[in-house]
């Protein structure tokens, strides 16, 4: 088992390394393409919400609709370069510039199928977090320092290079906001006409997802997962249920909290279970905020959720009396 780790250890580092270099070659080319008078005159939908929570399922199914461009697992090997990124990605998935169907295994296959938000194809939805991370250097998504947000020259880079790709794909662009999942009020600044699509699911589900990522990714439901909202600290003290049911409870708080304080035309909320019930309320409310959208629209992939608990050694009394709990503190 521990050389399997160092021979799984030593190919990550190959890969980031091959990538990097890749990158390097790429970024200065990127910023000569890169628009110096951009005009934000395309949508920009960002989707926000608690990890675990059905983001990743909102993204994939965006894109399967055909009228968004969104961040492919192929546009993310370019994160330094985004911009040189999609025109090779159009070089080799665009039907208009293939020949005699040389390359069309990497044609669109879109489903919902994906691992902690990690999908399986050239052209399936990816989080994009290399890209992010780019400019705002956190692991996870937790609430930026002073430093951080004051990097002006940074968020203006930032800015740039994400309108560019918008700009270069001539359609809404709609991708995950989950970073800055609690300083929100940055990219409403930063990107004045930019759509916020907040995702909440039902809570004791999505902290029954919680542990499961926590088995998953450590093997030990003990370990935190993922975003860490300001009372982080604070919740690592307390037993393992409170601290998903405050994760699940306090993220929800500052992103409705940072949305109540936009227009409400800035902003969708929308019910997970609801929406994989019936997604044309979704739809309608986005064509209120991006008129070019059709009236109508068939997407050929069965949303499904999840409405039991099946954890084994935590009974569901006890997570919905964790979650009160962190209500009412």
């Amino acid at each position: 088992m521990k050389n399997q780790n160092n021979n799984k250890k030593v190919n990550q580092e190959r890969k980031e390394g091959f990538l990097h270099e890749i990158n390097k070659l790429f970024n200065p080319l990127n910023s000569k393409l890169i628009d110096d008078k951009i005009i934000e005159d395309l949508p920009l939908l960002f989707i926000v919400g608690n990890p675990r929570s059905g983001t990743t399922v909102l993204l994939q199914w965006l894109a399967a609709t055909g009228h968004f461009a969104y961040p492919t697992n192929l546009l993310s090997r370019f994160y330094e370069a985004p911009l040189v990124g999609a025109k090779i990605q159009q070089l080799l998935t665009d039907p208009e510039f293939d020949f005699d169907d040389q390359l069309s295994d990497l044609s669109v296959n879109l489903n919902l199928e994906s691992s902690l938000g990690k999908t399986k194809g050239a052209l399936q939805a990816n989080e994009f977090w290399y890209f992010w991370r780019r400019f705002f250097p956190i692991s996870t998504p937790q609430p930026l320092s002073k430093k951080q947000r004051n990097n002006t020259l940074r968020l203006e880079q930032f800015r740039n290079e994400l309108l560019s790709l918008v700009n270069f794909n001539q359609k809404p662009f709609v991708m995950k906001g989950l970073l800055l999942n609690y300083d929100i009020d940055i990219l409403a600044s930063l990107f004045p006409k930019a759509i916020f699509i907040f995702l909440r699911r039902d809570p004791i589900m999505n902290m029954q997802s919680l542990l499961k990522a926590r088995f998953t990714y450590y093997n030990d439901i003990s370990k935190w997962y993922s975003a860490r909202p300001k009372e982080y600290k604070w919740l690592l003290n307390k037993p393992i249920l409170q601290q998903v049911a405050g994760q699940v409870f306090y993220t929800n708080r500052a992103i409705e909290s940072s949305l109540n304080k936009l227009d409400s035309s800035r902003y969708i909320n929308i019910d997970y279970e609801q929406f994989c019930d019936d997604s044309d309320d979704l739809w309608n409310q986005l064509r209120l905020r991006v008129p070019a959208l059709p009236t109508k629209i068939k997407v050929p992939l069965e949303l499904t959720k999840t409405t039991q608990w099946t954890m084994v050694n935590i009974s569901l009394k006890e997570a919905i009396s964790a979650y009160q709990m962190t209500e009412n503190s």
